[in-house]
């Protein structure tokens, strides 16, 4: 868990344990943390520089938790802790800690009884989860209390009369990134205050710290009066209301307030459009709920009501009246693919579509902000290039950014420049270089790479992308980091995310994407994990609940389609290339070694012969130039060789030694393949030292999955292989057959496996073909994924392109 941890202030009494934990973490974590001290599992308890607590805590795990914990100026904690809990504040070995350290400095223990004995696993059915969940919204309207204060917000607008109405806050000290939001009043009970910052739209808590700044403001003029309610006006406006039971379409975060003294006065009719809590009824076709809405109003108007109109709410509605209009236009196209706006366009690639990848298209196009989140090798490539070309067909995009893993941008130009002729270009290169292209860019689609996107920001805003496309969005990891931040500031209003992981695996990963796309998709971050984390009796994750509630909530952006879902729309066998760069020391040995053929071949050219010598020579180092494209480590194997067949995980340190951003791809290829429950995959290279390496960097990926594997080199005897090849087809558990070219040959393993990965490309392409043919062969029942991984700009994308041409 890792919390930003602010700069120390000043020293704290120990007392404020006792006096102030209960607003710093849930009664659940206080219970275990109680727990864990009383038990002795606090090993060892430092204060440093007078307010800051560093421990080590006996958890589940062979080594004990780290934890640091610093009070800021507010004489709040924040916390980081070496375990994976992170939906809290404050984790149990925290809480621990500062139970410890109280008693400690007091010489006893702090009065704290835990309100809960609910210390057992947490499931979306348990009786308790609704108890949890309002426990975690205390600290969360308690941490906006606190962020108001520290972040030293003040009120710079007040109404123009009386108490109730909008105030605008912003910070005392404002830079260029502040901002200010407008906060509206209209209660006393403070039951139908709101702000317009996009914090209050989403969080789900009726609050934000601008609402509690001005709160308060309030509280010291001596607070709110309801009898001053009497003489406002109704009031609708944009609310956000819970989601974690009840998924909500927009209409209906919109909010009917009518004051107590003008309550009476609602006339029968209105409960026809507004609920008994004010929430405006669910109208199904946006069309007809903005005409409904604007004859509300009317009908209050001659009613003498004249309600206050939150602007928000009103465009809500409108926006949603525009999306359906939009709608129908695409499905129309979706009923006859025929018409002329997609025959100039998607329909216009030099690919053959299959069904699903028009679908594909047509979907994402029709929602303009969309997931597809197909299988591994189902074309989302293809999917996302059709979909820009109609969006622009029909008016909505003028230029697509694309924003890939580096690896991929050389994939994305080729495949846009087979597929079409709207022209691309690739950013790369130095600052002033890329800064040069920037200026001069002419082409519909632009690719970067995601390392860009915070680099050269100002000139990514500056293209005004319409479109923006997401590829491999998963890699992005941890959705609060400067990339990810930046790519929330594209103002894009179409946008498309294509990622062929099952990311309801990872809820964190999907959470932030999915901001990307609308930022109420998955409702309030905070309730994420309680809502669909299945927890054991140690609160760490066991597995997931409630996915069908989570399906609904996505199936307005998402589509999904598996391999054995369109396997009757597939080829035989689909082909994938993954094009990474090489890092300078493999590119001095691999530019020293080309000087040298070159040298050869020009003395070829002057004698038309070479003798033997030359040849072996010749041959030599052009085996060398591909051994170090695909790791220095490999070329150099005396440096690393020890280490590597000795140690049991790869440190960062020897990663570096054996420099290889081939293997570092393969290692996230690798992942996403084994997410396909089941999936077996052949991976060869031509050299046994590649597939060490190889299997060096993915050991903590199978392990963590329960997954083995098999080593099949021309080492191993004959009776140890059929026992190897037995084990493959015969042992579910055993997921991956590492196999030099001894296995291109004679092999059948098409019952097991479906996908072939070659670590680098061979001289030959039958040597290529032998290996594919391992698994697609007669008897092979599904589809077969060819995966390619080519170094760039070096030798082995000459093999690549003479193989190509060769076929």
């Amino acid at each position: 868990m890792i919390t930003n941890i602010s700069a120390p202030e000043s020293k704290l009494d120990p007392f404020c344990v006792e006096n102030n934990l209960r607003s710093w973490a849930s009664s659940r974590i206080i219970a275990r943390g109680i727990d864990y001290c009383r038990k002795g599992r606090v090993l060892s308890l430092e204060l440093l520089d007078g307010n800051r607590v560093r421990a080590e805590v006996e958890g589940s795990i062979a080594e004990p938790y780290r934890v640091e914990i610093r009070f800021d100026a507010n004489g709040l904690p924040a916390a980081k802790c070496s375990c994976p809990f992170d939906w809290e504040p404050l984790c149990k070995h925290a809480v621990a800690a500062l139970i410890a350290w109280q008693q400690e400095e007091t010489g006893s223990e702090p009065r704290i009884s835990p309100q809960s004995e609910s210390t057992g696993p947490l499931t979306a059915d348990a009786p308790d989860q609704e108890k949890y969940i309002q426990d975690l919204a205390r600290l969360e309207r308690t941490a906006r209390a606190a962020s108001g204060r520290e972040q030293n917000l003040k009120v710079l607008r007040r109404p123009a009369q009386g108490i109730f109405g909008t105030y605008l806050v912003g910070s005392s000290v404002p830079d260029r990134t502040s901002e200010n939001y407008r906060v509206t009043v209209r209660d006393a009970a403070w039951n139908h205050a709101s702000c317009d910052c996009p914090d209050y739209r989403v969080n789900e808590l009726g609050t934000c710290k601008h609402v509690e700044r001005v709160r308060v403001l309030l509280k010291k003029a001596g607070g709110l009066d309801a009898a001053q309610e009497k003489a406002r006006r109704p009031w609708v406006y944009l609310g956000s209301r819970p989601s974690h039971r009840n998924i909500h379409r927009p209409a209906q975060e919109i909010r009917f307030y009518c004051p107590s003294g003008l309550a009476s006065r609602a006339p029968e009719w209105l409960r026809q459009h507004v609920d008994p809590d004010g929430w405006l009824r669910d109208g199904k076709d946006p069309e007809r709920q903005l005409h409904d809405f604007k004859r509300m109003l009317r009908r209050l108007e001659a009613a003498g009501l004249r309600p206050e109109v939150d602007p928000a709410a009103r465009e809500l509605l409108e926006q949603e009246a525009r999306r359906r209009l939009w709608e129908r236009r695409v499905e129309a196209l979706a009923g006859d693919p025929r018409r002329s706006a997609w025959r100039r366009s998607a329909g216009r690639m030099d690919i053959r579509l299959h069904p699903y990848q028009v679908q594909g298209i047509l979907f994402a196009a029709k929602k303009r902000r969309a997931f597809i989140g197909d299988d591994m090798g189902l074309g989302k490539t293809v999917q996302g290039i059709g979909t820009a070309l109609l969006l622009r067909e029909l008016g909505a995009v003028k230029r697509a950014l694309v924003i890939v893993p580096a690896s991929l941008k050389q994939q994305w130009k080729r495949e846009i420049e087979s597929a079409c002729d709207a022209g691309v270009e690739v950013i790369a290169g130095s600052a002033k270089e890329r800064d040069r292209q920037y200026r001069r860019l002419g082409t519909f689609f632009v690719v970067a790479n995601y390392e860009l996107m915070y680099r050269d920001l100002e000139s990514i805003l500056a293209l005004k992308p319409d479109l923006v496309i997401l590829d491999e969005a998963q890699r992005v990891k941890n959705w609060e980091t400067k990339i990810a931040r930046t790519l929330k500031r594209l103002g894009s209003p179409c946008r498309l995310v294509l990622t062929g992981t099952p990311l309801q695996n990872r809820l964190h990963e999907l959470q932030g994407i999915s901001e990307f796309l609308d930022p109420k998709l998955l409702g309030a971050p905070w309730k994420l994990m309680p809502t669909y984390a299945r927890l054991d009796a140690q609160d760490k994750v066991a597995g997931y609940t409630n996915l069908d509630h989570l399906r609904r909530r996505l199936e307005r952006f998402l589509i999904r389609r598996t391999r054995p879902e369109v396997l009757s729309q597939l080829p035989k066998r689909t082909d994938n290339a993954f094009w990474t760069p090489i890092l300078p020391a493999q590119q001095d040995v691999h530019d020293e070694l080309a000087s040298q053929v070159v040298r050869l071949v020009n003395k070829w050219k002057k004698h038309k012969r070479l003798t033997r010598e030359d040849m072996n020579r010749l041959l030599m180092l052009l085996t060398c130039m591909r051994i170090v494209c695909n790791a220095y480590g490999q070329y150099d194997w005396k440096s690393v060789e020890a280490e590597v067949l000795k140690t049991r995980r790869a440190s960062g340190e020897l990663k570096a030694r054996i420099g290889s951003p081939k293997l570092e791809e393969f290692r996230k290829v690798l992942g996403e393949l084994l997410e396909t429950p089941g999936q077996k995959l052949v991976i060869f290279s031509q050299w046994e030292r590649m597939l060490r390496l190889a299997e060096l960097y993915v050991r903590n990926i199978l392990e963590e999955r329960g997954a083995r594997h098999v080593m099949f080199t021309g080492a191993l005897s004959l009776r140890k292989r059929d026992a190897e090849v037995r084990r493959f087809h015969e042992d579910p558990d055993c997921r991956i057959f590492f196999s030099t070219d001894a296995g291109g040959v004679g092999l059948n393993l098409q019952r097991a496996a479906s996908v072939v990965v070659n670590l680098e490309m061979p001289w030959n392409p039958a040597v290529l073909e032998q290996r594919v043919g391992r698994v697609l062969r007669l008897g092979q029942k599904k589809s077969v994924e060819v995966v390619n991984f080519i170094s760039s700009e070096c030798i082995e994308e000459k093999i690549f392109n003479l193989v190509a041409q060769k076929k």
